[in-house]
């Protein structure tokens, strides 16, 4: 995708930035990926940035049926997934082979992020969502492993790990899974279970990289030793473990489930920037808050007053209290509190 260096003056609103910018001093003013509009051309020049790196060609354009697309891709792989695992609970064989399909149908949509992002925002099945979350994980851990600059390869290791993640659930009882309540800690107990049985059954299968089981076994490893099923600490934990914890975690929240209704994405950013920063690599965890955020620039959102907005600006220190705008007015979410975002529309 080729791009071209032009000064910010001559920045169009719809061009979309290829390069994260920085400060003089190193620090992520803007994210790659963002669309460009008056807020942020003027931000930029107020900053001193003279120049930036942006796509030639928008990549939004020419792409209307991208969202359709990746809708149908989506929806596929549920479905798919969703046989595959069925059959498994019923002592059938696992297929690996068709599992190893949908991550490549997935993976055929790395490029469309912006298109992966709306689609999971408004396909959320509530009746669907053990198989829906795996898909979404995947998904989710394939942008992370983008954004990091991973090879294919690699790439490919973490969609496997985000579909297969909670394989070990179809030996817990349904009653336990969809129980509308808060867990019993006997029941808490067995849930926790599913990531070791979920590493026998791949263990039982073979044709399974020991990056893709160990990842299964720990994504609910956590940075400060307060994870199961070993409670590992930091260095011990594999990255894609740490990816795919991320990705689980964020995707839980922003679904409805059973006993929990969703958070809006903003919010979602706010607990992973207070309550995550000690549980999550902190690397890791900002290279995707920093660019998953940047996709929901000129997103409408409903506000706690009843009014509506247009959010213009992501502030990478104030990731979850968005610059919006009201009618002609800008408004610093991050100065005015009383304010908050309810969802996206």
């Amino acid at each position: 995708m080729s791009t071209k260096y032009v000064a910010i003056y001559d920045l169009r609103d719809g061009d979309i930035l290829a390069e994260d910018i920085h400060s003089e001093q190193g620090m992520l003013i803007i994210a790659g990926n963002v669309t460009v509009n008056g807020y942020i051309k003027k931000r930029l020049l107020d900053l001193g940035i003279s120049a930036a790196w942006i796509y030639s060609k928008n990549v939004r354009e020419g792409q209307s049926n991208s969202y359709e697309t990746t809708k149908s891709v989506y929806l596929t792989s549920v479905l798919k997934y969703k046989r595959l695992v069925n059959d498994l609970a019923k002592g059938n064989p696992f297929r690996m082979e068709e599992i190893k399909h949908v991550a490549d149908l997935l993976y055929s949509q790395i490029n469309n992020a912006y298109y992966i992002i709306k689609n999971l925002n408004e396909l959320n099945h509530f009746d669907e969502y053990t198989y829906s979350h795996s898909v979404a994980v995947a998904f989710y851990a394939m942008l992370i492993g983008k954004w990091l600059k991973y090879s294919t390869s690699k790439i490919k290791d973490l969609i496997l790990a985000g579909l297969l993640h909670d394989i070990g659930k179809i030996k817990i009882p349904q009653s336990i899974l969809n129980k509308p309540g808060k867990l019993l800690p006997d029941e808490y107990e067995e849930v926790k279970k599913h990531v070791s049985y979920g590493y026998d059954i791949m263990q039982s299968i073979g044709q399974v990289s020991s990056t893709i089981k160990d990842a299964i076994l720990t994504h609910h490893e956590r940075e400060d030793g307060s994870g199961y099923p070993f409670g590992l600490k930091s260095d011990l934990i594999s990255k894609e473990a740490k990816i795919i914890a991320i990705a689980d975690v964020y995707d839980a929240v922003t679904s409805n489930r059973v006993y929990q209704k969703k958070i809006n994405p903003f919010s979602a950013f706010l607990m992973f920037k207070i309550e995550g920063i000690q549980t999550f690599d902190i690397a890791i965890l900002n290279k995707f808050l920093n660019n998953i955020s940047s996709y929901y620039i000129g997103e409408k959102a409903l506000l706690n007053n009843g009014n509506q907005a247009e959010i213009v600006f992501v502030c990478p220190n104030y990731i979850g209290r968005p610059v919006i705008r009201i009618g002609e007015d800008y408004v610093d979410l991050s100065q005015v509190k009383e304010l908050e975002i309810i969802e996206i529309i």
